[in-house]
């Protein structure tokens, strides 16, 4: 692998620059695959704008975390 790509892998892992937590960085935390956490996400049915990614500090997030973790 390119190490251009493995810079970019390693980014979406991390919170991104502008204040977002994505779903891939989420599964990281807690340990369990991104596929994981969608599932459990969709099962709970919540409501989104398209995207797997929340922002820094908001309480959404913090539900999300807590879906997650259980």
């Amino acid at each position: 692998m390119s190490e251009t790509k493995k810079r970019a892998k390693k980014n979406i892992v991390t919170k991104a620059d502008d204040g977002v937590v994505t779903l891939r960085a989420l599964a990281s935390e807690l340990k369990i695959t991104p596929r994981a956490a969608r599932i459990k996400l969709r099962a709970a049915e919540l409501k989104r704008d398209g995207l797997w990614a929340w922002k820094v500090g908001s309480a959404e997030l913090t539900k999300i975390r807590k879906l997650l973790a259980e």
